[in-house]
């Protein structure tokens, strides 16, 4: 009688197609779970620039209010409170006091992007608005963007240096 040690050709690849079948499963929910995540932090960083601008927002009063078209990343992490954003998220904010003659209207804007969440050259882009008028303060509106109001590839690497 032979003494025979090891696995034979059918016992590997019954192993081989478990693995292969449970790792074609498990890979795309890696990639989404990761997906989630930069989104995720992409919310963190919209919340802590969103907290920073308030303070300016609300601090400076309507005259003290910066007026900040399109500010530059520098801009934003200068913002009193705000935490170092990455080299890989774009920011940028718009302060805004309008005077009109019957009303006043104060206004952010922030929009916020992820180089690292490209689909279509888009970036992923959410963007939160705030309006005061005649110093009450109005619904905010918080969304992410449709692909086609996002901000390019290109346009969120240039806001994320």
């Amino acid at each position: 009688m032979k003494n025979e040690q090891g696995f034979t050709l059918v016992e590997l690849l019954v192993v081989v197609s478990i693995v292969s079948l449970l790792a074609s499963i498990a890979i795309p929910q890696v990639a989404e779970y990761r997906d989630k995540a930069k989104t995720a932090e992409l919310l963190n960083y919209v919340h802590n620039i969103r907290s920073a601008a308030h303070i300016t927002f609300y601090d400076g009063g309507a005259d003290g209010l910066p007026h900040i078209e399109n500010s530059d990343r520098s801009a934003v992490q200068a913002l009193p409170g705000m935490p170092k954003i990455p080299e890989y998220i774009g920011a940028y904010v718009n302060f805004a006091d309008f005077k009109g003659s019957t009303t006043h209207w104060e206004f952010i804007s922030i929009q916020v992007c992820h180089t690292k969440l490209i689909k279509d050259g888009k970036a992923t882009t959410f963007r939160w608005r705030h309006y005061r008028r005649d110093g009450i303060d109005q619904t905010p509106i918080h969304e992410f963007l449709p692909p086609s109001e996002a901000m390019s590839e290109e346009e969120c690497n240039t806001r994320s240096q």
